[in-house]
């Protein structure tokens, strides 16, 4: 056998004596660890790529390429490099890894950018979401969406190699739980700032312009819930419909009377990747908020702190661990105290300072280099949070077209991606085993669902929430679907409403909720009711 067959033509002798090598060398190093009883421990990815630099991988290369001819030679050549960038590709792609957040993430935010200037409704309200909203804080949203359906991929490819629900890598275990703690802290903010502006909110008009804006993309939500379940089932009750019907209607609670498995499928909660508990402590924040109004004057934000942290030292005591003292103080709590910053002095010069867009990069960097829902990593991320609530765009990066669409659809995107990436990944799982897919495959696969995902939202946005608050846009109860808006009107305001009570609120939903239906063609305009102390054009 001559030399050029032995070496140039077999396309990955190299690799593969690359291979061998390394794994030798790991295991004798291991072996020597265990004698002097430590741990061993896997090089970091970049050690590994270094390997392929190195003079011993080099040669063998030269000499794979020596006895070829001219034309072999260069079709060898460009056969080698592709399987090297092919190796590099996966090696970069190994868990510890955040490069697939980022790659992902950029060509979420371009197809969206698509979104905005091609799709003509977007392109329509491009010019509204910019005039009337915290932009920075949109464009937030956006990311911290995405952010959470990643975390959910990352979390998908351990429960496929592993059977079960498993830890996953520091970078996306911060990409979940940090992500809603950001979400917790953005609806503090928001509605706490209006709180400081013109007081507490009225409850009922409050709570009714919540539910218009929750209600349709949750019932949607739960909607697939319930139809893949179905599908799981072959469309066949294993259980009575009552029974079957009495567990959709504690879905529809908002966690309140918990997630059971719907029809006898195990798991069912797996589904929607289990994102509706968080819901249930924005309404829990919605109920209270009308009766914190005493405490949005001068100081009395700090006397809150005491009290919240008072009932989580009982609740930990009694072997709650924390319940909603815990989500208050370290979700909302931080996003009020933002609403006080921004409004001083000092917010306002926090966004002016030289280079400021680089504060929320650092702490968010900083963060997640700390362990997950580590208490130490909430003061670099209220940071982070409050120099975006007070202007900061990071360089203009939060302002991009793409970031505010996602930021318009990011409901949508919380709510229903679970569902598509869990019907994705059972399809893609029958065609190709996803346990023996590498990194790379499985990342270049399941990032892809995050392509369904977007445009399902912005489908989502446009069909399901949107007609919900358009049909109501000179409600007394304003239904604007953004919450990166500080919620203007949904507070007390006298001339605003149709009379003083609560008798004076459910009038002017029932009117609003007529004229929807009337808008929609479902009633006949005869049938509105007509209130002589409504406002123009109501």
């Amino acid at each position: 056998m001559t030399r050029a067959t032995s070496h140039g033509r077999t396309t990955y002798g190299f690799l593969h004596t690359f291979s061998e090598r390394r794994r030798v060398h790991l295991a004798s190093h291991e072996l020597q660890l265990a004698t002097q009883g430590r741990k061993p421990s896997r090089a970091p990815p970049s050690k590994k790529l270094r390997l392929l630099r190195s003079p011993a991988c080099a040669g063998e290369i030269r000499d794979g390429l020596g006895g070829l001819s001219g034309t072999e030679r260069s079709q060898e050549s460009v056969s080698r490099l592709w399987h090297v960038c092919r190796l590099v590709s996966i090696l970069a792609m190994q868990p510890p890894s955040p490069l697939p957040y980022f790659a992902w993430m950029v060509l979420y935010v371009l197809l969206a950018g698509e979104i905005a200037r091609r799709w003509p409704f977007f392109a329509r309200e491009r010019g509204a979401t910019v005039g009337g909203y915290n932009v920075p804080i949109e464009g937030l949203r956006g990311i911290l969406a995405l952010s959470v359906f990643l975390y959910h991929v990352a979390l998908t490819q351990v429960y496929f190699q592993t059977g079960q629900l498993g830890d996953v890598t520091r970078f996306f275990e911060h990409c979940g739980s940090s992500a809603v703690l950001l979400f917790f802290f953005v609806t503090g903010f928001l509605f706490w700032s209006k709180a400081l502006r013109v007081g507490p909110p009225r409850a009922l008009p409050f709570l009714g312009a919540r539910a218009w804006r929750i209600f349709p993309a949750y019932f949607l939500s739960v909607a697939l819930v319930v139809l893949v379940t179905a599908a799981r089932s072959d469309f066949r009750l294993k259980e009575s419909a009552p029974h079957v019907a009495g567990e959709v209607v504690r879905w529809c609670a908002f966690g309140f009377l918990g997630f059971p498995d719907v029809n006898a499928i195990p798991n069912t909660i797996l589904v929607n990747a289990g994102v509706f508990w968080t819901l249930k402590w924005e309404w829990v924040f919605y109920l209270v908020l009308p009766w914190l109004g005493w405490f949005a004057h001068g100081r009395r934000v700090f006397l809150l702190a005491g009290l919240l942290a008072c009932e989580y030292g009982l609740s930990v005591a009694t072997g709650r661990h924390g319940g909603m003292a815990q989500i208050f103080s370290t979700g909302f709590y931080p996003g009020m105290l933002s609403a006080h910053l921004v409004r001083s002095k000092l917010g306002v010069r926090l966004a002016q300072l030289p280079l400021s867009g680089a504060i929320p990069v650092a702490c968010l960097a900083a963060a997640v280099m700390l362990p997950p829902k580590s208490l130490l990593a909430i003061p670099l991320l209220w940071i982070a949070f409050t120099a975006i609530a007070a202007g900061n765009d990071v360089f203009g990066l939060l302002r991009r077209s793409g970031l505010v669409v996602l930021g318009r659809i990011s409901y949508s995107t919380y709510v229903l991606h679970g569902a598509v990436l869990f019907v994705g990944s059972r399809l893609l799982n029958r065609l190709v085993p996803i346990a023996g897919m590498s990194p790379f495959v499985f990342w270049a696969c399941l990032g892809f669902v995050g392509v369904v995902v977007v445009v399902v939202s912005a489908v989502s946005f446009q069909f399901v929430e949107h007609p919900f608050f358009a049909g109501f846009a000179h409600s007394p109860i304003d239904l604007h679907p953004s919450m990166s808006q500080e919620p203007v009107e949904l507070f007390a305001s006298g001339r605003r409403e149709f009379a003083d009570g609560a008798h004076g609120h459910c009038t002017a939903l029932w009117i609003a909720t007529q004229q929807w239906l009337a808008k929609k063609r479902l009633i006949g305009p005869s049938r509105v009711t007509h209130a002589s102390s409504r406002r123009d054009g109501f």
